[in-house]
């Protein structure tokens, strides 16, 4: 099963849409380039100026190419979404949040948020403290304790 599309999207938003520019001329290099030779100083401002700079379209992000993350196909996606539901019916928080952590590139953060989510839409309920210690731990805040009291 092939795991990648080829393309490579914005490294902030994975979108596969953006403008391809060139960097342009630098008035902060050209007035540090006069400060500090003189007037030929001001040809400092055209270093780097052919490099390719891609802007994403769907979040303004820019980047170079090769900066890119890989675009996942959406069968790989839907597999790993499949493995993480199952995951989450056995009781296997921790392992559904390192399966969306390590498989589709999420922050400790989204990939808690998003099991969450998937438990909800699952109809599976938190049993207890366990659910509310397991999301404290896994995010391992220093008010953990604190928490704990008002939950428990």
């Amino acid at each position: 099963m092939e795991t990648q599309t080829g393309e490579l999207g914005c490294p902030k938003c994975g979108s596969v849409k953006y403008i391809a520019d060139t960097k342009g001329f630098s008035t902060g290099k050209a007035v540090a380039g006069a400060i500090l030779t003189g007037g030929i100083g001001l040809l400092a401002g055209t270093l780097g100026s052919k490099d390719v700079v891609l802007t994403c379209v769907g979040c303004g992000h820019k980047y170079k190419p090769g900066e890119g993350k890989p675009v996942h196909s959406e069968e790989y996606l839907a597999q790993i979404d499949a493995q993480v539901k199952e995951l989450l019916k056995e009781g296997k928080d921790a392992a559904a949040i390192n399966l969306l952590k390590e498989k589709k590139d999420m922050s400790n953060w989204d990939a808690t948020l998003k099991c969450g989510e998937i438990k909800q839409n699952l109809g599976i309920k938190a049993k207890g403290c366990a659910g509310v210690l397991l999301l404290l731990i896994t995010l391992g805040g220093a008010m953990t304790f604190a928490i704990i009291g008002v939950f428990c």
